[in-house]
């Protein structure tokens, strides 16, 4: 469990999402004992991928926010009235946790899987990780997913809903990640895309895992007392192998 909420840095030019000390403990947690687990679960309430444009949004607004004079000052007022808090708005610490993720991706005995579960954006949906690899010592290197899933929605304005699926269009998000280099943010070593979702209204994801493989699925209410399926992820990859169950467990981090 990462506390994304409640240990934010925000002095100007030490933005971070969670300072050293917290960080620290999570990458020695993280890269405990790897060749001793199947899947690896990171807890953030706050998305570590968010839709792609709206992370180079966000990501733009952190160098704007930091900037001298009116500039800096209109950049705050944008941060706080967008509510610009997620990882991509603390892009040190963005870099950071993609660089811990992609290590334990490439641990030649490390986990299957790596998922990174949030919420906290009014809306669900599931997103598969692409983690340059230079180097890379491990073919089969781990299934990495953010996954995220607001259970008890805020209200999402109808005008809002059609921004999130333009969010994940990959012409607008090849165009969004071109502006922000322009405006100096740091070239990204992770790409995503959707695999499920955007989904709006009350819903629940269910993580499952049996040995070395893992699946998703995401149930809404239909009525009183049903939940019906409304979509469905596998996070493994083809060639997970088998393992007996008391050689290899599944762990979360906290």
């Amino acid at each position: 469990m990462v506390d994304s909420r409640n240990g934010r840095i925000l002095d100007s030019g030490q933005r971070m999402m969670i300072g050293d000390r917290e960080f620290e403990w999570l990458e020695d947690n993280a890269t405990e004992h790897l060749g001793e687990i199947d899947h690896l679960m990171l807890a953030s309430s706050l998305p570590w991928l968010l839709p792609p444009v709206i992370g180079d949004l966000q990501s733009v607004n952190e160098r704007m926010a930091d900037r001298p004079g009116w500039r800096g000052r209109l950049g705050e007022k944008l941060r706080r009235a967008g509510d610009f808090e997620h990882w991509a708005a603390f892009i040190k610490s963005f870099l950071r946790l993609t660089e811990l993720i992609a290590r334990v991706a490439d641990d030649v005995s490390g986990p299957a899987t790596v998922s990174v579960l949030s919420g906290d954006v009014h809306h669900s949906y599931a997103a598969r990780a692409e983690l340059a690899a230079p180097g890379s010592r491990r073919q089969d290197r781990a299934e990495v997913h953010q996954l995220v899933c607001s259970p008890v929605h805020n209200y999402v304005p109808w005008f809002v809903k059609p921004a999130f699926r333009l969010g994940w269009s990959t012409w607008t998000a090849g165009r969004s990640g071109r502006w922000a280099r322009r405006h100096g943010v740091p070239p990204l070593t992770v790409t995503w895309k959707n695999t499920c979702g955007p989904l709006f209204g009350n819903t629940i994801a269910t993580l499952q895992v049996d040995g070395r493989r893992a699946e998703v699925y995401f149930e809404q209410p239909r009525g009183q007392t049903e939940l019906e399926e409304v979509g469905r992820v596998t996070l493994s990859g083809p060639d997970t192998g088998e393992m007996a169950a008391d050689q290899r467990v599944s762990r979360s981090v906290g």
